[in-house]
């Protein structure tokens, strides 16, 4: 593929109407062709060759189509920046317009004014942990140190050199969890337990880091992340769950989090929530979900915006599992009508297909299927925004919505059609259950009066751990085929599924 439109490919719907505003910003042309040229990239299928281009653009030669696409990417170069400092939660953006501003004036001979733009930049690297940029801060001070004294440089030097120790750390740090993410998806491929402790334990030894380090939070932010990802392909989130909260607790009551720390705080408590989301502990989740809330807006309005999407998801998904289903299509509706949320491209796919797992709890099934065919893209490009998972979750919700209205004969070509794409996908131990559970309702769309059959083969697959520990989602679409055998309303077995306690029984297959 061209280099360029791979790159504006990667732009959301969001992303190519700011791009246009922006690129018209200075309105010195009226026709702009490096925009032609955006909007051809962007909508042309295939690769044009510089030929036929020349002819699309109306331009006089291919040298003319070559200075209209480098002017092109360096409008993209120039918009990318300022996307990325706009979208910046850290304070990366504004040390390094410090440090140019800096730079300009010592080019304008102000050493003076220079000097302390330097300091205030240092000040603001030093609280919030900017290692990489202290050094270049440290760098340009004895470079451009000549009215400064003596001890002032001597001291530079001694902050310059205890700052390396912290760059080294660092990037041990980072060896060290590139270690830690390998052994992990080792034994996730292995089949084996997610012993975590002896994995950093053994890691950090090896890495000459001390474990006491990890309760930093940019650091801690960074293992747990790399933990959750492997948490979540396994979906062990019971066992993930103490060791979430645990660190957590350990930053909170014995360094705390500040301003330059917030992001990672509001990171983690999303963590948090979703994790005991997931473990059906709805009353703790719903109580994290209104800390994350709370400390949204605590300091950064960008917190807001970047992470209320994700609260209002989570918010939703308790309260559906909660009796709330109606509030919960509320805020989820409220959500996608919201001008002051960011919602990129991947959060909008969460939107749709939670909104339409509430419809169908709701039974409103046509509403259930006009939201999920809302969805203005792809299978391909889901599946790159929002994963592979993400887009079986999506197909499997789609072959339960054709069945409930009637359409058995696409909902069977929706089963043949997920077994001939998923079929590595279920090749994988954790994927397996979801083949079985693919032939139970082929089954049972062919043979409904073998209902109570095929109830109890399928129910010996969703009993093999027990019932504290069963993943939230496999239970909701086991409750639509228990719904099914009872001749009863979806919703109110799946509310009655998912809250099922384990006290008194000795397994899950004998609380279904």
């Amino acid at each position: 593929m061209d280099n360029l439109k791979e790159l504006i490919a990667t732009f959301s719907t969001e992303d190519s109407k700011a791009f246009r505003v922006f690129i018209n910003r200075q309105r010195k042309r009226k026709q702009r062709k490096d925009l032609e040229l955006f909007n051809i990239l962007q909508k042309e299928p295939k690769r044009l060759k510089p030929a036929e281009m020349v002819k699309r653009l109306a331009t006089s030669n291919k040298e003319a189509y070559y200075a209209i696409r480098k002017r092109l990417i360096h409008q993209l170069g120039e918009f990318i920046v300022l996307k990325r400092m706009d979208e910046d939660t850290t304070t990366v953006s504004p040390i390094m317009g410090l440090i140019s501003i800096a730079r300009y004036l010592y080019d304008k001979k102000a050493d003076r004014q220079a000097w302390n733009y330097l300091l205030k930049a240092e000040a603001l690297a030093t609280v919030n942990e900017q290692v990489d940029l202290l050094n270049t801060i440290y760098m340009l001070q004895l470079e451009h140190g000549a009215l400064q004294e003596d001890k002032v440089l001597k001291h530079i030097i001694k902050k310059r050199r205890e700052n390396k120790l912290r760059i080294d750390e660092e990037e041990r740090a980072v060896i060290a969890h590139r270690l830690i993410r390998n052994q992990l998806d080792d034994l996730l491929r292995l089949g084996k337990p997610l012993d975590f402790n002896r994995v950093i334990s053994k890691v950090l030894k090896y890495c000459e880091l001390d474990e006491t380090m990890m309760q930093r939070p940019k650091l801690l932010y960074n293992l747990i992340a790399i933990t959750r990802s492997a948490y979540l392909r396994n979906k062990d989130f019971y066992f993930f769950e103490p060791y979430l909260i645990d660190q957590y607790n350990a930053v909170k009551h014995q360094h705390g989090f500040t301003k330059s720390t917030h992001a990672y705080q509001l990171h983690l408590l999303y963590m948090i929530t979703h994790v005991l989301y997931r473990n059906r502990k709805f009353v703790e989740a719903r109580a994290y979900c209104t800390a994350f809330y709370e400390n949204m807006n605590r300091y950064n309005k960008s917190h807001y915006t970047l992470f209320y999407p994700k609260y209002i998801l989570l918010l939703a998904a308790i309260k559906s599992h909660t009796n709330e289903n109606e509030k919960a299509i509320a805020d989820l509706e409220a959500l996608k009508q919201n001008k002051v949320a960011r919602l990129t491209s991947t959060t909008m796919l969460h939107l749709h297909l939670s909104l339409s797992v509430c419809y169908f709890n709701q039974n409103e099934i046509a509403q259930a299927n006009e939201t999920m065919m809302s969805i203005p893209h792809t299978d391909k490009w889901c599946e790159k925004k929002a994963g592979k998972e993400w887009l079986l979750k999506k197909h499997l919700i789609e072959l339960l919505i054709q069945y409930e209205l009637g359409n058995d004969d696409i909902a069977l070509n929706r089963i043949r059609a997920i077994e001939r794409y998923f079929g590595d996908f279920f090749k994988q131990a954790r994927y397996s259950i979801t083949k079985k559970y693919l032939i139970a309702i082929r089954d049972y769309i062919n043979n409904p009066q073998e209902i109570d059959k095929i109830y109890k083969k399928i129910v010996v697959y969703f009993g093999e751990r027990p019932l504290e520990q069963e993943d939230l989602q496999k239970m909701a679409f086991f409750a639509w085929l228990k719904s099914k055998r009872t001749q009863r309303n979806y919703y109110e077995v799946l509310l009655e599924t998912v809250n099922l306690q384990s006290e008194g029984n000795e397994g899950s297959a004998a609380s279904f």
